[in-house]
Formats: structure tokens, sequence, C-alpha cells
């Protein structure tokens, strides 16, 4: 869990809950997008974790218009640690979140069925 902290410069954890609290998005999120088993795992292994099963993320307010800042805004709008195991975790990363119970929210069906679990290194 700490390299997965220290990849995302983590700060201290009251502040970072305030970010995950205001964006959506979890640890568990940032651990499906970098295709980190070893960190799904353990923080599934929690009650905390668990919980972040559910996280989605939330419209983030415009503060400017660059090209690829926008793009990013708006792909982690309404993003799910599913979703991103869908499109860049392996396949054991994936059944991990399922056997945990992550939600597929039917609203989502329709990502999830058109998309395939694969394996797409990021090198992150």
């Amino acid at each position: 869990m700490e390299q997965l902290k220290a990849k995302l410069f983590w700060r201290d954890e009251a502040s970072e809950a305030a970010w995950c609290e205001k964006t959506g998005l979890s640890l568990l999120t940032f651990a499906c997008a970098s295709d980190d088993l070893r960190a799904v795992k353990a923080l599934l292994a929690t009650d905390e974790g668990k919980a972040m099963l559910v996280s989605r993320g939330k419209a983030l307010k415009h503060t400017d218009k660059l090209p690829f800042n926008t793009l990013l805004r708006n792909l982690a709008n309404k993003i799910t640690p599913l979703k991103l195991a869908m499109g860049y975790g392996s396949p054991e990363l994936l059944s991990e979140l399922l056997d945990a119970g992550a939600p597929v929210p039917e609203s989502d069906q329709e990502d999830l069925l058109l998309g395939s679990g694969c394996s797409c290194p990021c090198g992150a």
C-alpha cells in the first residue's frame, strides 16, 4: 500500500480523505487504474477498502480549458474501480473485485458488458 501511496504522492490521511470525498475517487480507484493487485487485495481485506467498491468519480468544476485536463476530468466523472479494472486490470484483479461484491449498477451494465476484462499494462 505504501508503494501505491508513494506513486500517487499521497499526503496525510486527513488531506487525502477530504480530496477523496470531493472527487469521489479512492485508493481502490487508483489501485485498479494501475493494475496493482497487491494493493487491491490489501484494501479489500479491510472494511474501509470494501467500502471503496462503490466509489464513483464526481463531476469536477472546470478550473481551466486545457484539452488534456478537460479530457481527464470527463473520464473521471462516474468512473468506478470496476470500470477501471475492466480496462486496465489483469483478469486476477477483476476477479478480486467481483468476488468482493463490486456492484454493477444498471446504468453501467452496457459499458461493462461491451468492454472486456483485459490486461493492458499502462506502465504505471
